[in-house]
């Protein structure tokens, strides 16, 4: 990698602002405004990071915010970039917070340069304009196929005080907000078939390494994405090619049939040997992988040692919140196929409360069923999905529990 040059133009970039934006700005033939990104030079970047690709709007919107505005040459190339958001107010007095927080709206820019066989990018700051934040290169071959791709990214915001280079990225190898990736893109039979990427530390120590592994229909179409976490040894799947056509409505109601079916089946076979209190579907935010998720069971014996070791308030918190024994569910090949699809779905429309609702009604839909010949449970077992941190339990409970059952842990003092 070269890292460089990467922080060469780093350094450079801070005196390159101005220049650049009149530069990129005079070959803007057109402008667009997209709700999402909408343009990545990698390839297969919202299929190896599960993002739907933005929509062309008709006119500038009127709250900008979660939008972005591409300028574009006589080439229909990408030469401007504004990413726009709000955030609080850095100006705002801390004694004004509770009362309000003062929002405004900031959009970070970057500015496109393209050569022979090369472009870069340079990115600069929501919150200082002049701050680059983002370098990145990109070399192709004679071909004109991306060869390969490295970046460096300086994450920072308005908690700045200085604003000389070497202060600057001072704080991000102390901080570790500086980071660098590069890609090496290998073809076989004239189609991109593996991704190699390496993240590297401030200082350039390996970080991780991810190789994506892209396989394609008979017709040439994109099938699959595996990326394989190699450090770890883990592999999980980012892009399946969704045959059927169905939508994420007709799918979730499969995967909750299949959850549904498997549960009771995958704990008859673990043969837990004493009473269960609770059972806490669990699941792995933001992704919702179906590789994720586990069965954490709540021992009626470990209930009763809370109960002798802590404090009310404290019991209630660590009643609900079971570590063992855990039980994955993520070996089944089919429910994991669907899962899969399931996730993809939900990660690319950013559809987070359908994928939390799935669960909640999974859990309610269990607690309907006669558990007598499965497994051992208590009078008052109760179910209901989480995220691994299983916060929020009152609602997260609410969502499965029938009110009677929730009224009676409440007057035992245990909610």
């Amino acid at each position: 990698m070269m890292i460089d040059e990467l922080k060469m133009r780093w350094y450079q970039a801070f005196g390159d602002y101005d220049s650049l934006k009149a530069s990129c700005e005079a070959q803007v033939n057109r402008w667009e405004w997209a709700k999402n990104q909408r343009y990545e030079l990698r390839p297969y970047y919202f299929e190896r990071f599960q993002q739907t690709r933005g929509r062309v709007l008709k006119a500038e919107p009127e709250d900008k915010e979660f939008h972005w505005q591409y300028g574009l040459d006589t080439q229909n190339r990408v030469v401007v970039t504004r990413q726009y958001t709000s955030y609080p107010d850095p100006a705002q007095p801390v004694w004004e917070w509770m009362s309000h927080r003062r929002l405004v709206m900031m959009f970070r820019e970057e500015f496109t340069l393209y050569h022979e066989n090369f472009t870069e990018t340079v990115e600069y700051s929501f919150f200082h304009s002049k701050i680059p934040v983002g370098i990145r290169f990109y070399h192709y071959q004679d071909t004109g196929q991306l060869a390969s791709f490295e970046e460096l990214i300086l994450n920072v915001g308005p908690e700045l005080k200085s604003f000389v280079p070497a202060d600057i990225y001072k704080l991000g190898e102390t901080t570790g907000s500086i980071t660098f990736c590069e890609e090496h893109y290998y073809e076989e039979t004239n189609r991109l078939t593996r991704i190699e990427a390496r993240y590297l530390k401030a200082d350039g120590t390996l970080s991780h390494r991810i190789a994506n592994f892209l396989t394609y229909t008979s017709s040439g179409r994109l099938e699959q994405i595996v990326q394989e976490w190699q450090d770890i040894s883990e592999s999980h799947t980012s892009f399946v090619y969704r045959r059927t056509g169905k939508s994420l409505k007709v799918i979730g109601e499969e995967y909750k049939q299949k959850l549904f079916e498997y549960i009771p089946e995958i704990l008859t076979k673990a043969k837990v040997n004493e009473p269960v209190y609770c059972m806490v579907l669990t699941y792995n935010m933001p992704d919702y992988s179906p590789q994720n998720l586990m069965l954490a069971l709540g021992l009626e014996s470990e209930r009763q040692r809370i109960l002798e070791q802590f404090d009310a308030e404290e019991a209630q918190y660590t009643l609900w919140t079971p570590i063992y024994p855990l039980i994955p569910l993520g070996s089944n090949t089919e429910l994991n196929e669907i899962g899969q699809l399931f996730q993809q779905l939900v990660s690319m429309k950013e559809a987070w409360n359908t994928a939390t609702k799935l669960f909640d009604q999974t859990a309610a839909e269990l607690m309907k069923l006669n558990w007598a010949e499965i497994l051992a449970t208590t009078s008052d077992f109760v179910i209901y999905a989480a995220d691994y941190e299983i916060d929020d339990i009152k609602k997260r409970m609410k969502a499965s529990v029938p009110s009677t059952l929730l009224a009676q842990l409440r007057k035992k003092g245990w909610l």
